[in-house]
């Protein structure tokens, strides 16, 4: 989300999976490897006649020797880890979102739609046809102080108030 003009929200949504598809269709096949859980890198020095190289090895069993790896694997990162880069610090807001996909069309115009009140956001973007991407944003509350929290049956109800 960025602003071009001061008065002026954009915002950007793609398809994670297209997204991804895509990036991987441009390289030789195995080259990536999707929902694997890495447990442990090694680094192995270079030799002669051979380059450093990283090994890493995958809860499956699998070992796997790398050249380049591209770190993926989310806020508690083995990756980050090795590389050691300190922990991730909070931000102090909660976030779900997500992708909802309407096979026969959603109707929507391609605008973003936003619910602002007390500590909470929500919206959606259409980013296709067919697809809407959407999500909730709670600011959570210092400790000691009361935190409002809403129901998935009051999240529905929010939603189909406000966006329809």
């Amino acid at each position: 989300m960025g602003r071009e003009r001061s008065d002026e929200v954009r915002m950007r949504a793609v398809d994670r999976k297209a997204l991804l598809d895509a990036l991987a269709d441009e390289l030789p096949p195995g080259m990536v490897r999707f929902s694997s859980k890495l447990v442990s890198i090694d680094a192995i020095p270079a030799t002669s006649g051979s380059s450093e190289a990283t090994v890493l090895r995958l809860e499956d069993g699998a070992v796997i020797r790398a050249k380049i790896l591209i770190g993926c694997d989310g806020v508690h990162s083995v990756v980050a880890r090795w590389l050691g880069l300190s922990e991730p610090l909070r931000s102090g807001r909660s976030t779900i979102r997500g992708l909802s996909v309407y096979p026969s069309g959603h109707g929507l115009k391609q605008e973003i739609r936003q619910y602002l009140s007390n500590g909470i956001r929500a919206g959606l973007l259409p980013i296709s046809n067919t697809g809407i991407y959407w999500y909730l944003v709670n600011n959570t509350i210092p400790q000691g102080k009361l935190r409002k929290t809403f129901s998935l049956d009051q999240f529905e109800l929010i939603c189909t108030e406000y966006f329809h």
